[in-house]
């Protein structure tokens, strides 16, 4: 007896398994530019026998939820729902914001369970209890798949910034330029190629420093073959050096970004000049506050996926501070003279991330990391 009870649990959480990963897979198949801020979700309803008999998925930012979706198309195939399971990759919301709360319409179909694969870390939400507190019967079924889906939303909703990648190119030696403040090429065609199409693309803004932006004539636009994007660009610039410098190519004419410089509390005046968004940041011993400064970039201009591209000051800042939720490193094949050339970061810093990926790009090593965020926080709530 013991063994069919065992059997039949095996059985059971086979096809949990398989019905979440469906839904995630569902989710998978959305762009994230089109949810943004939202997460990416997946939602499946199945029926007694454990036949899927409607899918849905939340495909743009005030659109209807994926479980709303899946609902929908169920009702117009005529089926029961009072025997159907709702599997879905996030905790249903609770609360109203574009959309209706989907526990509403999940207790008043009479759905009478609900499996889901990751708790939702928005404090407004707590679904969950809400749909026990109303006969349903919930499980959570936590997958790290679903975890990683969200990983931008998690962190937005946890602490209150953008999802942080940082990206570094090193020579073979260790070290990121021949002489402070010298322009140096360290990467080939091939990783500078791979940084435009995997990164900048896919981010909604990057952050350098002006001495950055200066020593490397940087235009910190999208560059794909031919077609040349703009992408909106966040500068720290305690002194405001590149408002008097309209030579440089980051101060190209722009029509569907931003190019904003970071200075101080003391700045009195305009926050508009030729072209440029001026924001006023706390700063300390002409350090900016890290915290205040990406926390201002989410809440006040929805920057949710953001490319660091700096000195390796800057660098070892954000990971002292745990800022660094991806980190990607390119080493060239040669080296230059340690006897004037800076160097990069160290190797310890990476101690708490995991290496994901190693690739050889015609001569340069590519190297991905990744900080995961539920290794520095517990639980989504």
């Amino acid at each position: 007896m013991n063994w069919l009870f065992l059997w039949r649990k095996v059985m059971e959480n086979t096809l949990k398994s398989m019905l979440i990963n469906n839904a995630i897979a569902i989710a998978e198949s959305v762009d994230y530019q089109n949810v943004k801020p939202n997460p990416r979700v997946g939602a499946l309803i199945v029926d007694e026998r454990g036949k899927t008999i409607a899918s849905g998925a939340h495909q743009k930012w005030g659109g209807p939820h994926a479980e709303v979706v899946a609902i929908q198309e169920a009702l117009r195939a005529g089926a029961n729902l009072s025997n159907c399971t709702l599997y879905v990759t996030l905790e249903p919301c609770s609360h109203t914001g574009k959309t209706p709360p989907c526990t509403d319409l999940i207790i008043s179909q009479g759905i009478p369970r609900v499996v889901y694969a990751s708790k939702d870390p928005n404090p407004k939400v707590n679904g969950a209890e809400v749909l026990k507190a109303n006969g349903v019967d919930v499980i959570y079924s936590p997958t790290e798949k679903a975890l990683e889906l969200n990983k931008e939303f998690f962190v937005q909703q946890l602490f209150n910034r953008p999802y942080c990648i940082l990206k570094m190119a090193q020579t073979a030696n260790g070290y990121v330029t021949e002489a402070e403040g010298v322009q140096t090429s360290i990467s080939n065609s091939v990783s500078k190629a791979h940084v435009h199409k995997k990164f900048r693309s896919s981010c909604d803004a990057i952050l350098s420093t002006a001495k950055t932006v200066i020593t490397d004539n940087a235009t910190l636009n999208i560059r794909t073959g031919d077609d040349h994007r703009e992408l909106t660009a966040v500068v720290i610039d305690q002194d405001l050096d590149l408002l008097g410098r309209p030579d440089l190519a980051i101060r190209y004419m722009r029509t569907d970004s931003r190019l904003f410089l970071v200075t101080d509390l003391t700045y009195s005046g305009p926050l508009h000049a030729e072209g440029i968004d001026i924001i006023t940041t706390p700063f300390l011993n002409r350090r900016v506050d890290l915290h205040s400064l990406l926390q201002r970039l989410y809440k006040d201009y929805t920057i949710c996926r953001l490319l660091i591209e700096s000195g390796p000051l800057l660098a070892k800042s954000l990971f002292a501070q745990n800022l660094v939720d991806e980190y990607h490193l390119y080493t060239a094949s040669h080296s230059i003279s340690p006897l004037t050339g800076l160097p990069g970061i160290e190797r310890s810093l990476l101690k708490n991330s995991i290496k994901i990926q190693e690739v050889d790009l015609q001569g340069d090593r590519y190297e991905a990391y990744d900080f995961r965020w539920y290794g520095r926080e517990s639980s989504c709530k």
